[in-house]
C-alpha cells in the first residue's frame, strides 16, 4: 500500500503542472491565432499539388495495368499449355481415386471378423495382394502429384523469361 501511496502522491506532484503546461501553450496559441488565411500554402499551390498527385496516382495505375495486359497478352500459350497439363492430372487423380477405392474395397472384402460366443477375431487373406493394391495407387498419386509439380515449376520458369 506505501508503493500505491507514494505513486499517488508523486503523480499529483508531477502531472498538474504538465497539465498547465499545455493548457497555456494552447491559449497562447489560440490568442495568437487571427483571422486571416491560415496556410501556409494558396489554393493554387493546394489545387497543382492536388493535380500532381492524381496525374502521378494515374500513371501508376496505366503502368500496372499496362504491365498485366503485357504479361496477359505474351503467356497466352504458356497458360494455355499449363491448364492441358492441369486437365490431364485432373483426370488422372480421377482414376487414382478409382483405384483407391478398390484397393479400400478389395481390404475390406479380405478382413473377415468372427464371433464365437462373444469372443472376436479376425483373419485376413491376400495380405500381399492387399499391400500391393496400396503401394501402387499411393505411387501413381504420387507420381502424378510430382509431374503436375514439374509441370508447374516449368510453367514458372517459361513465363519469367
Amino acid at each position: 500500500m506505501a508503493i500505491h501511496e507514494k505513486a499517488v502522491a508523486e503523480a499529483n506532484k508531477v502531472w498538474p503542472a504538465k497539465f498547465a503546461a499545455v493548457e497555456k501553450s494552447w491559449k497562447e496559441l489560440a490568442a495568437n491565432f487571427n483571422d486571416g488565411p491560415h496556410s501556409l500554402a494558396s489554393g493554387a499551390e493546394i489545387k497543382a499539388g492536388l493535380d500532381n498527385m492524381g496525374k502521378t496516382g494515374y500513371e501508376l495505375d496505366k503502368s500496372v495495368i499496362d504491365d498485366f495486359l503485357t504479361y496477359s497478352n505474351d503467356t497466352i500459350d504458356q497458360r494455355k499449355e499449363f491448364k492441358s497439363e492441369v486437365k490431364t492430372y485432373i483426370e488422372q487423380k480421377k482414376i487414382i481415386n478409382h483405384e483407391y477405392a478398390e484397393a479400400y474395397n478389395f481390404e475390406m472384402e479380405n478382413i473377415h471378423f468372427k464371433n464365437d460366443k462373444g469372443r472376436w477375431s479376425f483373419t485376413v487373406d491376400n495380405k500381399d495382394g492387399i499391400i500391393d493394391n496400396w503401394t501402387e495407387v499411393q505411387a501413381k498419386d504420387i507420381r502424378a502429384r510430382e509431374e503436375l509439380k514439374e509441370d508447374w515449376i516449368n510453367y514458372q520458369r517459361s513465363i519469367a523469361a
